[in-house]
């Protein structure tokens, strides 16, 4: 490293000190991506119709009664509900300006829509993006499913027990920050914090919680995801934990120290103290595994102990070893770099597709309890998924149409192209839910793209 014979970490000292730096390359974010420009634009309504026509995402909404299906004619009021949940218009403000009725909404909203046929409805999408030809060439690392959480704030328009001040994200205001887990652009969780709380201490639950078929094994946040325990947890739950830091340099000096020409560990960690309580670290990971306590819970009990007591020093060690381990693959691998890179990416691209889904009425949750708001979120994901999931649709079918007709350079770029885009979806106007017309046709969509090409052919 002195000799700069390894690229992948610079160690300056022209002033005489050393200061650790990783080499870094400016990166472009391709967001709403044009490559959908070539697809006819679509309502929403209609995207949600066709992926449920696919799915059947809507079977997961039960009435509350549960011997009440979802009769023919609420499905398009259940639809409406979710896209006004989902866009921050709120039932009443889409009644005004769609062809529903306030009280039928209201009646659906109160019958249908809980956390539970939401998230199951969520998973429903999630498990068909998973199934879809076009999904393998998500893939970050070959045979890991490589998966990202970050937290984004949105505003409040009413108070309740979890919005709280941000002064750099809402001025004076009040609000909360929706944590979401991304594996494979697919949003496979979410979970409502307010905007006071750390992100790393729901990191683990949220991993934990994801209940589709998409099972991350590597997960990356960024420095807000990042304690001194989750290293640990997440390593004793067979995940592994791959944080992309602001300050590495910062991290490397903290960590470690040249001596006598030797990169070691500043501090030797201390097995015993792990040994000693290694029973007890064992019952505490049983008991985040059966879900009779939280991450969150943990956090703040070993918060509340002095910096000698056993259990914390344990964890502490624990956490500092594989940790330590992580920095150096982190300082010698630029592969790692670059993996982690890509799944905080996505995990950005996502918050983009979110935020302009709720800047269609004001980017302010208006819900009058924590729960409304968790069920507007839930929503809003449902809608992101979908979108998700429909131009993952339209990429599997141009897939298989290029492999077929033998066009290799459309089959490498479809493979690139992001299913993370709006440029093709409506999500503003005056909605319409009164579906005379037929289900839209997938190939007279995608038809501008498979001609042209065929021009380009001749």
């Amino acid at each position: 490293i002195q000799d700069s014979d390894d690229s992948n970490i610079i160690l300056q000292s022209t002033t005489g000190k050393r200061r650790w730096r990783l080499p870094t390359k400016g990166t472009k974010k391709l967001l709403n991506n044009p490559f959908f420009q070539q697809v006819r634009s679509t309502n929403i309504a209609d995207v949600l119709r066709y992926v449920d026509h696919h799915t059947q995402f809507i079977d997961a909404f039960e009435h509350v009664r549960k011997s009440l299906p979802v009769r023919e004619g609420q499905l398009n009021n259940l639809l409406a509900t979710i896209i006004a949940n989902g866009t921050n218009y709120g039932i009443y403000a889409l009644s005004n300006i769609s062809d529903r009725q306030y009280n039928q909404l209201r009646t659906i909203q109160a019958n249908y829509l809980r956390r539970e046929t939401l998230i199951e409805a969520n998973d429903t999408i999630c498990n068909a993006i998973a199934r879809l030809p076009i999904f393998k060439h998500y893939q970050i690392q070959d045979n890991l499913l490589h998966a990202s959480a970050d937290g984004q704030k949105f505003e409040s328009r009413l108070e309740t027990f979890k919005t709280r001040y941000a002064s750099k994200y809402f001025g004076t205001n009040k609000g909360v920050s929706s944590v979401t887990l991304v594996a494979n652009h697919a949003a496979i969780n979410a979970k409502m914090i307010g905007a006071n709380e750390h992100e790393s201490h729901f990191i683990y639950d949220l991993l934990y919680s994801n209940t589709s078929d998409i099972k991350p094994d590597v997960l990356s946040t960024d420095t807000h995801g990042v304690n001194h325990v989750n290293f640990a947890l997440l390593d004793l739950s067979g995940y592994t934990f791959a944080p992309r830091y602001a300050n590495v340099g910062g991290v490397i000096d903290n960590l470690f120290s040249i001596k006598n020409e030797q990169l070691g560990l500043n501090q030797p960690i201390d097995v015993s103290a792990i040994e000693n309580e290694w029973d007890l670290v064992q019952r505490i990971m049983i008991s985040l595994q059966r879900k009779t306590t939280t991450q969150a819970a943990l956090v703040r009990k070993l918060s509340g102990y002095p910096k000698d007591h056993p259990l914390l020093k344990a964890l502490t060690q624990y956490n500092r070893l594989v940790k330590a381990l992580y920095i150096l693959n982190y300082m010698g691998d630029q592969n790692l770099r670059k993996h982690v890179q890509r799944a905080l990416n996505r995990g950005e691209a996502y918050h983009q597709l979110r935020r302009a889904i709720a800047s269609v009425n004001g980017n302010r949750f208006r819900g009058s309890t924590d729960y409304e708001i968790e069920l507007w979120n839930d929503c809003a994901r449902l809608l992101t998924n979908a979108i998700i999931f429909f131009n993952s649709l339209v990429l599997s079918k141009l897939l298989v149409h290029f492999e077929h007709t033998g066009q290799v350079d459309m089959l490498s770029l479809t493979k690139q192209v992001s299913p993370v885009a709006w440029t093709n979806i409506n999500l503003n106007g005056t909605y319409s839910f009164n579906f005379s017309q037929d289900i839209l046709d997938m190939d007279e969509l995608i038809r501008p793209i498979t001609e042209e090409e065929a021009l380009i052919e001749n």
